[in-house]
């Protein structure tokens, strides 16, 4: 039977207790059910549908830990959206099979909440108030403060209609909370003010947090950051387009996205993973890294720059609502010891920019742990990028898994910056790598064979080779080649399964046969490259990449200007991949440019019978068509 969360709760909530259990050392409310159990799943548990199904609670918890669990706060391909929806029908019909069956049914439904307003529903529908879009929220929260306010604050946690709130609120591991609509602020509040309340969200360990309220952030975020469990903040602060014109508003948009850093800082010490997403043009000081030491992941989509953190000012105006910085007023301003860094920090994410200082974030970060290694900018920082790029990599240390480096704006006119290997040597002595991304289409480098092959030779365990820029020399004999390159590359590295190149060409004799020495071990399954300098047929290169890499299943362009060559060598590949075959796919095309033949040869006749009674260009047009 399928139900609908945004709709409809478990129908166990709406029915009183009845017995009781013990679970992990706590109590819990069981409650009776009707006896319509989904037969599918009667039939998949191998019992009869029962208005009871008598399992101990130990057993219910571990068939129900087996099923899959919906992710319904994170972002989501299609087809995961679609399991997530089928999980979510199953674990409703599961909740129905018996009492044993409903909590740890209903802790996997809940784990993860994609609205806070989702699980309001509870206690509105618990309330006998009705929502029928996201524009009431303000509505609701008021009547749902003003039901409570009438009755006597020590009854309040007996209410059928909070108990199940803050049972399911208990469940929450994975909560998305965005300001678009009304925020939560009004009802939790009330509910975090009566005596003796208790944290809403005891369990939640991740907070998805989106910012789409004009310029500041509300502080209701302080409501979701109680739990002792809370390890994870992820802050998206969404594009205001005004703002990348005003300075002004640039200012007042950077002191909102420190005070909820701030805010987070000061309710969660021990936060481990941190991620703050802003719109281009908004930066924020460096030393907003010191105020978390503790830190293993961290993401700042945003740009750092150098100064201290002071008291976020907001000037008044009447385009811009006043933040309510009261509640702060006692633990600011913040004084952050310079002394103070992250120590610890194992995946780093940072976006660069004109102001950006690489002493200031060494000063702020320790890369001795530092596993993942992400820079980006979109902005035109000519060679400072690459020399701040090359200096940083040199901070590095052999714990360095993976390093990622993209300069998302591209130019006319490419900026030369030398041997990529000269550049970034430092990385050579990284024998732990295993992606290695670089996108700097903005710049020239010069990447002979010779190099590429030192860098198989030093990256070991590598896995992804990802080099973009644009080529200084594409001589011949100065290009990568498929015979040669993709070769050194596979035997050097035997778990590469990805490889793009700034360029690569065919053998440098179209006359000679491209061949390829079959690697039946290789993991190969993408080939790509800027440019490709192709020689020969593209049948010819495609059977050669099958036949040397049975694995490899794309060989496609990474950006359109190469889209027509490598796509034939594609189409070609998958015919053979799908047929198992050369020969197939070659007695397939040769039918087909016969049957060609034949058509061209008919349109020639048409054209030749057309000539003999009127002569006009047609009988051009034949010629160019037999030369």
């Amino acid at each position: 039977m399928a139900h609908s969360m945004s709709t409809s709760q478990p129908q166990a909530t709406s029915a009183p207790p009845t017995e009781t259990f013990s679970v992990s050392g706590g109590r819990r409310n069981l409650y009776t059910f009707p006896s319509n159990v989904n037969s599918n799943l009667s039939k998949t548990l191998s019992v009869a549908a029962s208005p009871k199904l008598h399992v101990s609670g130990d057993l219910a918890e571990i068939i129900v830990s087996y099923m899959p669990t919906p992710d319904l706060a994170g972002t989501l391909s299609t087809s995961a959206r679609v399991g997530s929806a089928s999980a979510v029908r199953d674990l409703y019909s599961v909740m129905q099979v018996s009492s044993s069956f409903f909590f740890p049914a209903a802790e996997a439904l809940w784990n993860s909440c994609p609205s806070i307003h989702r699980a309001l529903g509870v206690m509105y529908g618990g309330l006998g108030l009705e929502r029928t879009s996201h524009y009431m929220e303000d509505d609701l929260e008021q009547q749902a403060v003003d039901i409570l306010r009438l009755v006597p604050q020590d009854n309040i946690d007996n209410m059928p209609a909070i108990k199940n709130f803050k049972y399911y609120a208990s469940c929450i591991r994975k909560l998305r909370v965005s300001s678009g609509y009304a925020p939560p602020s009004v009802l939790l509040k009330f509910l975090e003010s009566l005596p003796h309340a208790s944290v809403l969200f005891p369990s939640l360990q991740e907070l998805i947090w989106t910012e789409e309220q004009p310029l500041v952030t509300p502080l209701d975020i302080s409501t979701f950051l109680g739990s002792v469990n809370l390890h994870t903040v992820k802050l998206k602060f969404a594009e205001q387009h005004r703002v990348a014109f005003v300075p002004e508003l640039q200012e007042v948009f950077s002191d909102s996205v420190v005070s909820a850093c701030i805010f987070v800082a000061i309710a969660a010490p021990n936060l481990r993973d941190l991620s703050v997403i802003c719109p281009p043009s908004i930066s924020i000081p460096t030393s907003i890294l010191r105020l978390f030491p503790n830190l293993r992941r961290a993401k700042f989509r945003v740009e750092l720059s150098p100064g201290r953190i002071l008291n976020p000012h907001v000037p008044s105006s009447s385009i811009i609502p006043k933040p309510s910085l009261a509640i702060c007023n006692d633990v600011w301003p913040i004084d952050v010891d310079s002394a103070t860094t992250v120590k610890a920090v194992e995946k780093l994410e940072l976006k660069w920019g004109f102001d950006t200082v690489l002493p200031d974030i060494m000063s702020a970060v320790n890369l001795d742990q530092v596993q993942n290694l992400s820079v980006s900018t979109d902005r035109r920082m000519g060679d400072r990028f690459v020399t701040d790029m090359s200096r940083l990599t040199s901070y590095t240390t052999v714990n360095l898994t993976t390093i990622k480096i993209v300069s998302y704006r591209h130019t006319l006119s490419s900026t030369f910056s030398g041997r990529f290997i000269d550049t970034f040597r430092p990385l050579l002595s990284r024998r732990l790598l295993q992606v290695v991304w670089f996108e700097l289409q903005p710049y020239h480098f010069i990447l002979c064979p010779d190099d590429i092959k030192q860098l198989g030779h030093a990256w070991k365990s590598l896995q992804v080779l990802h080099i973009s820029f644009q080529p200084r020399n594409l001589s011949l004999d100065a290009t990568p080649t498929l015979e040669y390159t993709l070769t050194e590359l596979s035997n050097a590295c035997p778990d590469i399964n990805y490889i793009h190149l700034p360029a690569l060409a065919t053998g440098l004799n179209r006359l000679l046969p491209i061949t390829l020495p079959a690697s039946p071990s290789s993991k190969l399954h993408h080939i790509s490259s800027d440019k490709l300098r192709c020689k020969h047929k593209t049948f010819r290169v495609a059977a050669a990449l099958y036949t040397a890499f049975p694995r490899l299943a794309e060989a496609t362009p990474y950006y359109q200007w190469e889209a027509s060559k490598w796509e034939t060598v594609n189409i070609f590949l998958m015919a053979m991949r799908d047929s198992g075959s050369v020969d197939a796919v070659e007695q397939a095309l040769n039918r087909a440019m016969i049957f060609r033949s034949r058509e061209r040869s008919a349109y020639l006749y048409r054209l030749a019978m057309q000539e003999a009674f009127s002569p006009s260009s047609s009988a051009v047009r034949a010629r160019c068509l037999l030369g």
